[in-house]
């Protein structure tokens, strides 16, 4: 069964259920190699006008991961848990808002993932991270045809 992280909080919470089991990183089909690195954990305010002349503010939380070179061990859940402990003392508003990592395969291009899903098995915790794509958020919330630009009571863009 695996379990939707939506906050560090959260994150921290369920690292601690198994403390000495490895944390195994999972990006589109591929684990995060061993001796990887949390290399940064993140807080930003955002404020945002999408394309309907929507505006919107939220928090967000980023957890920056340097991929390993293979060797090493992985991280086990109570160094992760303890990582994310002292960030969270350092910056409380780390807690707040969703969740998202970033990671670069092979240290390439940086990728941004949301939607991580947690499970134990084969003993293991494994979190797997979904990419995050771009939403045109008028159109996802039922929006449909264009809408007059000159329109300010918003709508959808055209």
């Amino acid at each position: 069964m695996s379990i939707a992280i939506t906050n560090l909080t959260e994150l921290k919470n369920r690292l601690l259920e198994a403390p000495d089991l490895p944390v195994v990183f999972e990006a589109e089909g591929t684990d995060v190699q061993r001796g990887y690195h949390i290399t940064e954990l993140k807080h930003a305010p955002v404020s945002s006008i999408d394309c309907g002349g929507n505006v919107t503010e939220w928090d967000e939380a980023k957890v920056q991961i340097l991929d390993g070179d293979g060797g090493g061990k992985f991280m086990s859940g109570s160094k992760l848990a303890g990582i994310i402990n002292q960030s969270l003392s350092a910056l409380p508003n780390l807690a707040i808002g969703p969740l998202k990592f970033e990671y670069a395969p092979g240290n390439g291009q940086l990728n941004l993932f949301a939607n991580a899903q947690l499970s134990v098995k084969n003993d293991r915790i494994n979190i797997n991270l979904t990419p995050d794509y771009a939403l045109c958020k008028p159109a996802a919330g039922g929006c449909c045809g264009p809408r007059d630009m000159t329109n300010s009571k918003g709508g959808c863009c055209s």
